[in-house]
Order: structure tokens, then sequence, then C-alpha cells
């Protein structure tokens, strides 16, 4: 077996590989959109292990752009990991993984690889990668005999991100570290994204610019209703914009839960 770099057409055999490991399939666009058109670095770091002619193994990561401390950081998010059912025990990511962290830090200059590795490969990133555990990503609820309290806002809808939004988002960003989000970064990872369509629910009724960015998705806990999940935000001191888009929805959705990663930092 050997282990190559990626090169173009190989995506035919990794989406082939990702239907065999998975049972379920990823589209090329989206492929495409993750790996080839990634504004923070446009090179895919994707590793391969071949028997001959044969993909049996898989390993990327994703280019981000950090602001560590104020300075621009490029890191890389760890992506999918597979291997063929039949060459499962042999070791193939963590040869994958150790030859591609050796790869990108020597020839790309990517400093560190992080991400949210599921039960399955947890405990491998830990024990074979020297990864380390820096935390827990809490997510907040709000639940549906909340939302009907909230008052209603007036808002709009749009689709592109410009400099103002993003200059908004890292304002409201208080941490050490962060993803650096240009209006770039930004548009490339909503706007653009071909499976998931996300809207910036802007308020209208105040001078400033105040904005949530949310995916409206079908609820796991509801049937036939639906949940709201917010991935970003940019408002000032009127933490209502965080409630806004499910309250004048047009047309009109049955809501059932209201759910973000972000800091709780209103009261």
């Amino acid at each position: 077996m050997e282990i190559k770099k990626y090169k173009p057409s190989d995506e035919i055999e990794i989406l082939k590989l990702i239907s065999l490991a998975f049972g379920q399939n990823m589209s090329k666009e989206f492929w495409e959109w993750r790996y080839l058109n990634n504004p923070s670095l446009e090179k895919p770091l994707i590793n391969l292990m071949w028997d001959k002619d044969k993909l049996v193994g898989h390993y990327a990561v994703s280019p981000v752009t950090l602001n560590v401390n104020n300075e621009k950081v490029l890191t890389a998010l760890s992506m999918t990991t597979m291997t063929h059912p039949d060459y499962g025990g042999r070791g193939i990511f963590t040869d994958l993984a150790k030859n591609l962290y050796h790869d990108i830090y020597s020839n790309d200059n990517v400093q560190a690889v992080w991400g949210f590795p599921n039960s399955n490969s947890h405990y491998g990133f830990l024990s074979k990668l020297d990864w380390k555990d820096i935390g827990i990503v809490h997510f907040l609820r709000l639940y549906i005999d909340d939302i009907s309290k909230i008052e209603k806002v007036k808002y709009k809808v749009s689709y592109d991100f410009s400099a103002q939004h993003a200059a908004k988002i890292k304002e409201n960003n208080k941490g050490e570290i962060s993803v650096h989000k240009d209006a770039n970064y930004l548009n490339w990872r909503y706007r653009d994204h071909p499976d998931n369509e996300y809207q910036i629910i802007e308020l209208t009724n105040h001078d400033n610019l105040e904005f949530v960015v949310i995916k409206i998705i079908d609820s796991f806990d509801s049937p036939g209703a639906k949940e709201v999940d917010i991935l970003e935000h940019g408002y000032d001191a009127n933490p209502e914009v965080l409630f806004l888009p499910y309250l004048n929805l047009n047309p009109p959705f049955l809501i059932g839960n209201v759910n973000t990663g972000l800091p709780a930092t209103i009261s």
C-alpha cells in the first residue's frame, strides 16, 4: 500500500469510497466547495492510501485561518476520515494523518489541526495522534413555550455578506482565538454552500446593523415542525435580534426549538 497526495480526478474514487464507507453519498458540488474552493488556501489537503489502483483509505483537512491574539494563523479543520471496509485494523488512518500533518506543517505553514471527532475516532486522535481535549461545545436551546413570549420585531432577509457584517461579527467575538471571518470567508461558508440555505436576518427598526445568520431544519423532536439553528450574530444592545427569525417567518412554520452554539451573553 502507498500514501499519495490528492491529484485532480481522484475525487471520483473518493466519492465512491464515501458511499462505501458511510452508506451515503456526497455530491461532487459539495466536495468541490469544501476542498477546492476554500478561501483560506486554494489547495486540497488530502492524503490517500492506495492498494495498487484501489483507494482504501482517506484523510482530509480543510484550511481555516484563525485570529490568535489579533494575529492571523493558518490552521486546518479535521474532516473526513475513512477506510475501506476490507482494510480495517491496519493503522491506515494513523499513517495517513501523521504523514499529512508533517506535510502541511512543512510545506503550507499550517500551525495546528483541530476538530470535533465523533465517538468512533475520538480515542484514536488522542491516543495515536497526540490530540488534546480542550473543551466541550455547549448548545443553547429555546423551547416553543418561550418563543411565544417574545415581542415581534421588523426584519429583512439577505444572503450576501459585506465587510460591515464581518466587522460586526468580529466586534461581538471577545475570545482570544476565533475563526477569521472576513466577507470572503462568510460568503463562501454560507452563501455559496451547495446543499444548505442560510439566511441573514437583519433588524430594520434600529440605526445600526444588527443581525443573525440562521438555517431552518426539520425538527429532530417534533415531526412536522421546524427548528432554527443560529450560526452567527452581530448585535449591539438589543438581544431580541437573537430571537427574531422565527416570529414572523413567511410562509409561517411550526417552530419547535431554536438552537445555537454561541456563548450565552444575554440574561
